[in-house]
């Protein structure tokens, strides 16, 4: 036996101090995940340019991001790069009416739409996934690991930065089939 385990389990604080090393993840001043607390749409936007390992192009073309097509997000806010480049790439979509709601905080099954086309799946009718089998679609692709997610249908609205980090630490090995 070689003494190395196959079956690496990370407590949650782990994985996100995993994800602050690979810069996809930032802690507050002290240094504190805020796991507890819910995700806001505008920090989903960061999460995922920053999985993408996009960060430093959308910020060296800020220019080209700041305008976006929700009327929700000024240019000059912090967020508006981030949201810019994922609704150019077709990852975001808002919710209707031309608004993204940036401080509106983020469900599991909008979370895991986003990692899922993130990581290249096409998204809508007819394509590898769409609103009605999110989490069947990120069961199969092992972004979240519980059998649960084969027939779940009601989504968790108080989702929390510690079950994202979960979620952004188990895409990290995953490639599109």
């Amino acid at each position: 036996s070689s003494g190395i385990s196959t079956n690496l389990s990370f407590s949650t604080r782990e994985k996100a101090e995993a994800l602050n090393i690979l810069n996809i993840l930032k802690g507050n001043e002290q240094g504190d995940f805020l796991l507890g607390e819910q995700l806001e749409r505008s920090q989903a936007a960061t999460f995922i340019v920053r999985l993408v390992g996009k960060e430093e192009h959308v910020l060296n073309n800020k220019a080209n991001y700041n305008n976006t097509v929700f009327t929700d997000v000024p240019r000059n806010a912090w967020y508006a790069p981030y949201v810019g480049y994922c609704s150019e790439n077709g990852i975001i979509a808002g919710v209707g009416d031309n608004l993204y709601k940036p401080n509106d905080k983020l469900s599991e099954k909008e979370l895991l739409k986003l990692v899922l086309t993130a990581l290249g799946y096409e998204y809508g009718s007819g394509r590898d996934f769409d609103w009605t089998n999110v989490f069947e679609k990120a069961y199969q692709v092992k972004l979240v690991d519980d059998p649960i997610y084969l027939t779940k249908t009601a989504d968790n609205r108080n989702y929390t930065r510690g079950e994202v980090v979960k979620v952004l630490f188990n895409s990290l090995g995953l490639v599109h089939a």
